[in-house]
């Protein structure tokens, strides 16, 4: 199955587009009980995992808000404060 992941920091307003293709790892599969432990312990065992999706990375590329583009003397400390006032943080 093939993904596209988007990952964002609002405040920053930067983040990865990430593609690939994606396997869906549930508790039948050998592999679940090792990957379930690197999560649990990640989450304090405060979430169960019913399954696990194992993402094999094709292609990634940066995402930049376009003032970064269009303002390239833009900074990340006035894109955080801009970002702040926009989401009335």
């Amino acid at each position: 199955m093939c993904v596209c992941v988007c990952v964002i920091d609002i405040l920053v307003q930067k983040g990865f587009q990430i593609k690939g293709s994606a396997k869906i790892i549930d508790k039948t599969n050998l592999d679940f009980s090792e990957r379930e432990k690197v999560l649990l312990k990640m989450t304090g065992g405060k979430f169960s995992f019913a399954t696990i999706t194992k993402i094999t990375v094709e292609q990634a590329k940066p995402i930049l808000a376009p003032k970064y583009v269009l303002y390239p003397e833009t900074t990340e400390e006035e894109q955080i404060a801009g970002a702040k006032l926009a989401y009335g943080i």
